[in-house]
């Protein structure tokens, strides 16, 4: 009778503490031609499946890989205010600075921004649109802000729109007038 050679079978330390007791009754009580007729079988079946499971992980898949890697879409760019030259101007924003423009935007904000607060006083967050905000110049002395923004109280989910038009006077840096529609 040829004798299949022993090879021993590693396992987690966990479970051969746990294993271990149970396999040795087992193994005592169950006469030795009984356990080589049905240990093989099984453990053949246990290795195919194994080598199989090992082959099917380490092949290539059945469908063809894209030949370009895939890219994410490239973000969109940030909202920007439109800053807009007086029309029959000869300099670009109309003989005043970008950053006076700039100047005036900021003001009329803070402003809008108040009046939304003062017309909805429960509390909330009040967002300008800066893709929806044109700067201009009015006259010599005064720039024009138009724009849109939103309010969404805390307590609700609705949230409400509103436009402004707000004129910001160049010399003394304060905002003359703000037009609101909600």
């Amino acid at each position: 009778m040829s004798r299949t050679p022993r090879t021993p079978i590693r396992l987690a330390p966990a479970l051969k503490s746990t294993l271990r007791p149970t396999l040795r009754s087992t193994l005592r009580s169950t006469p030795r031609s009984t356990l080589q007729s049905t240990l093989t079988p099984t453990l053949k079946l246990a290795s195919a499946l194994t080598l199989s499971m090992l082959a099917a992980c380490t092949s290539t898949p059945f469908f063809d890989a894209p030949s370009q890697p895939q890219r994410l879409p490239s973000p969109a760019p940030a909202p920007s205010t439109t800053i807009t030259p007086a029309p029959g101007s000869s300099g670009a924003y109309g003989g005043l600075s970008r950053a006076t423009l700039e100047a005036a935007g900021n003001a009329c904000e803070k402003v809008v921004a108040n009046a939304v607060k003062t017309r909805y006083p429960q509390p909330g967050s009040i967002m300008m649109m800066p893709d929806r905000e044109r700067i201009y110049q009015q006259s010599a002395t005064q720039a024009g802000v138009n724009g849109e923004g939103t309010f969404e109280p805390d307590a609700s989910d609705e949230a409400m729109s509103f436009r402004y038009t707000c004129l910001f006077n160049i010399r003394t840096n304060r905002v003359d007038d703000v037009q609101m529609r909600y």
